[in-house]
């Protein structure tokens, strides 16, 4: 939908960059437009440690705010997709919150908010729509 329209896509995860990576890039999303946490690595071994902050919960609107301040456009409107609290942070923070399968948090969050829920639901091989005022 977004990307039909000529959005740019932004993918902020709470998962380690180098397991995600290739992945989301099949997926058509841009490399610089791929964010997850970082891992500390010598030449010849990962270190086993991460580089702060990490990409979940506030540490996504750091990520969110610092990817924003490097583009050479400015964008007038945001959208988040989220089906967990942990995006809570964000999710305040952009123009258009949209729950997708929300766990029980956000969903009372987003009722309180009046944010778009949907539910998206697999059935025969098909990836089904459904909106919460459907």
């Amino acid at each position: 939908m977004h990307k039909d329209n000529g959005y740019e896509i932004l993918l902020i995860l709470a998962s380690m960059v180098d397991l995600v990576n290739s992945i989301v890039q099949l997926l058509g999303f841009a490399k610089d437009n791929i964010i997850a946490d970082n891992t500390q690595k010598t030449p010849a071994t990962y270190t086993g440690a991460v580089i702060e902050p990490l990409s979940f919960s506030k540490g996504k609107c750091i990520h969110y705010q610092a990817w924003l301040s490097a583009q050479e456009k400015a964008y007038q409107t945001s959208y988040w997709y989220s089906d967990s609290i942990n995006d809570q942070a964000l999710v305040t923070e952009v123009d258009y919150a949209m729950c997708v399968n929300p766990d029980a948090k956000l969903n009372a969050l987003a009722t309180k908010n009046c944010w778009s829920v949907w539910y998206w639901e697999q059935s025969a091989g098909d990836l089904l729509y459904k909106p919460d005022n459907v």
